[in-house]
């Protein structure tokens, strides 16, 4: 499941429209200090709010625990984008 490349904070909901509207997707983003997940249907904002909720409670027990830097994650982008056109 994408969720993006990173939480991205926002402070207004135009500045969320103007966020799609350079970089075309937007998965999570804080807004007031709360996280909210965004995807075509709620079953799938969903599915991104437990997976959050998982990643939040494994960093809780595991301390020692790191982020992928940028170029990991986009090879893992780059392999799930590559593992959907092969599977068209």
């Amino acid at each position: 499941m994408y969720c993006g490349l990173r939480i991205t904070d926002i402070n207004s909901i135009e500045q969320l429209v103007d966020l799609y509207n350079v970089i075309g997707e937007v998965k999570v983003v804080r807004f007031r200090g709360l996280l909210f997940a965004i995807d075509d249907n709620v079953r799938k904002a969903r599915e991104i709010v437990s997976l959050l909720d998982f990643i939040a409670k494994i960093s809780n027990y595991n301390s020692d625990a790191v982020e992928l830097d940028n170029c990991e994650k986009e090879f893992l982008l780059g392999w799930d984008a590559e593992k959907y056109r092969t599977s068209i």
